[in-house]
């Protein structure tokens, strides 16, 4: 969404300004994200019924998208990263890395 875009760069930018010295920004993606739900539910809204992807972790793709032509331009390496379940009970995790 644009509204979200644009806060992400701000607070990306007011980081850059107070912490000169970051060159490196890990962005996860996690199973079960509630705030992730809300959102699939704006932009459906937002597109009329278009089909989205129905995992987050597909969606990395978009997330990648987003951080290539934001992050670069502040001098930042990215990486990208999805954490799952590992475990039945939801008691470990395991973090892939996604490609950018």
């Amino acid at each position: 969404l644009p509204k979200e875009f644009k806060f992400m760069r701000d607070r990306f930018e007011l980081l850059k300004e107070h912490f000169p010295s970051v060159k490196r920004i890990v962005l996860i993606n996690h199973e079960d994200c509630k705030y992730y739900d809300l959102l699939r539910g704006k932009f459906y809204a937002f597109l009329s019924g278009h089909r989205l992807a129905d995992h987050p972790k597909v969606d990395m793709a978009r997330i990648a998208k987003v951080a290539r032509l934001l992050l670069p331009f502040l001098g930042w390496k990215v990486e990208l990263y999805y954490a799952k379940f590992a475990d039945a009970q939801h008691s470990q995790i395991v973090f892939e890395q996604s490609p950018l």
